[in-house]
């Protein structure tokens, strides 16, 4: 069954499962992202393990696919977009302020074409 995340802001961040035979779809709250620090749920990014990388107030929140918020890797800028990259998906850059960051992390995410 096909999954698509959405954040909205409301800091939220949202689950859909649509069936093969596209009805009765599944829509929940995957995560609930407030805190007191500045920003809010923007870009996100999925790795290989299932785990939702996401944009968020205080940094980059990792959630668990339970919807379990496993941590927040702490920024010292608000980030606005995530991607993979690098030859094996263990780059994490990161687009904070008018800047390009980079984060290695240990498990690969889905890139572009996986």
């Amino acid at each position: 069954m096909p999954t698509f995340y959405m954040q909205n802001r409301y800091n939220l961040l949202l689950f859909h499962s649509i069936p093969e035979n596209g009805g009765g779809k599944i829509r929940r709250v995957f995560c609930e992202m407030a805190s007191a620090a500045p920003g809010v749920p923007d870009g996100l990014k999925v790795d290989t393990e299932g785990r939702v990388w996401c944009v968020g107030s205080g940094g980059i929140w990792v959630v668990a696919p339970s919807g379990e918020v496993i941590g927040i890797v702490q920024t010292p800028e608000v980030v606005r977009n995530l991607a993979f990259g690098g030859p094996d998906f263990r780059t994490l850059y990161l687009t904070p302020g008018g800047s390009l960051a980079q984060l290695e992390v240990t498990t690969p995410g889905i890139g572009a074409g996986r």
